[in-house]
């Protein structure tokens, strides 16, 4: 102990060799059993790795992790700045609730593993969550009690024993937060992100589960991502005559949107209208290009050249969408149009879905 406190509380385990390579120290046996320093306990006492989990949920939505994530720096539509998520550890599948304040967190929470309970057929036996003070009241806690759910909390300040959840969070965010950036449309949809990415998720194969997706292992039928389209493409959404205000034979008959997500009845998908400053739900839309104004055929262009170049029609760049639309969704129109009124209803309703142009150089067929 004196020369570990000399040598500036060096370890014991070089002590062997300390006489061979230094000179002025006396001969010190080899520290035979657990080498206690009270001091060294205290200040040089670190968090020790976590251990994989081991446990396994027996079956689907036995247990349920968990957690809030926000405030986003830019509110949803709708007002919400937080989401709470709920993942079946089982299946992977997950879902998102979206807040406006954390104090709604103990009412959405039960929520969703009622109705979860109800889709699948199953009971909720366990229900994992953070020690945030809206999920540690008495409130939730006899809300859960009534449910039969027992609660399991993580260790305060120790995001490892919530790490599914977490982890959840951190992965979805992150995503969404790419779809915005690459698209070009603004912060105000980051709830259709979200969306979208859980959406997606809950059909990709996963690791953990023999590469099936949550999809799949829920419902036994592999999913079809046949219809996927990039979020933020451009496209023609029909509007029916009957929602139309002003009818006639010559008004247009779709309206230009943005596909941002999927609902979950099939065929049915969310589309951002700039002009309306809204989403709304369609099943009847067309993909949409656009002629780039340096390839634009003008009049003299057609009589005067000898060997004129055909403009090429091209999808919109998603990375554009923000400079042509940039304040989407963020204020009201005062007028809309004709056209615009008609497509504000929330459903308008299904066709053969075409695909979107795959290639910037496809060529249309004159």
């Amino acid at each position: 102990m004196q020369l570990h406190r000399k040598l500036a509380h060096l370890p014991p385990s070089p002590f062997t060799t300390l006489r061979t390579h230094t000179n002025g120290l006396p001969a010190v046996p080899a520290v035979k059993g657990t080498f206690d320093c009270n001091a060294c306990s205290k200040c040089k006492y670190i968090r020790t790795i976590f251990k994989v989990r081991t446990t396994v949920s027996p079956a689907a939505y036995y247990t349920v992790h968990s957690d809030i994530c926000g405030p986003f720096s830019v509110p949803t539509p709708g007002g919400s700045k937080y989401f709470i998520s709920a993942i079946d550890e089982y299946s992977h599948r997950a879902e998102v609730r979206f807040i406006k304040t954390r104090d709604e967190a103990p009412k959405a929470l039960p929520n969703m593993l009622t109705l979860a309970a109800c889709q699948y057929d199953t009971k909720v036996k366990v229900g994992q969550t953070d020690n945030a003070g809206e999920l540690t009241s008495k409130w939730f806690e006899d809300k859960l009690a009534k449910l039969e759910v027992r609660h399991k909390l993580s260790i305060a300040y120790i995001h490892e024993t919530n790490g599914i959840a977490e982890r959840f969070n951190g992965t979805v965010t992150d995503s969404a937060r790419t779809l915005l950036f690459d698209s070009g449309l603004p912060l105000s949809l980051c709830g259709e992100a979200l969306t979208h990415t859980v959406y997606t998720r809950n059909r990709i194969p996963h690791a953990a589960l023999n590469n099936k997706s949550p999809h799949e292992v829920l419902t036994g039928e592999m999913p079809d991502l046949g219809y996927l389209q990039p979020f933020g493409s451009p496209a023609h959404v029909f509007v029916l005559e009957a929602r139309r205000r002003t009818k006639g034979k010559l008004l247009a008959r779709s309206g230009e949107g943005l596909l941002v997500g999927y609902d979950q009845q099939r065929n049915q998908y969310h589309f951002g209208i700039p002009s309306l400053h809204r989403v709304v739900i369609s099943r009847d839309f067309k993909g949409r290009v656009v002629m780039p104004p340096s390839e634009v055929i003008t009049i003299d262009t057609l009589a005067f050249d000898a060997a004129p170049s055909m403009a090429r029609l091209v999808p919109a760049s998603l990375a554009e969408t923000h400079d042509r639309y940039p304040n989407l969704f963020e204020s009201a129109p005062s007028e809309p149009s004709s056209l615009e009124s008609a497509t504000s209803s929330s459903f308008i309703s299904p066709s053969v879905l075409g695909p979107f142009p795959s290639s910037p150089t496809e060529s249309p067929t004159l």
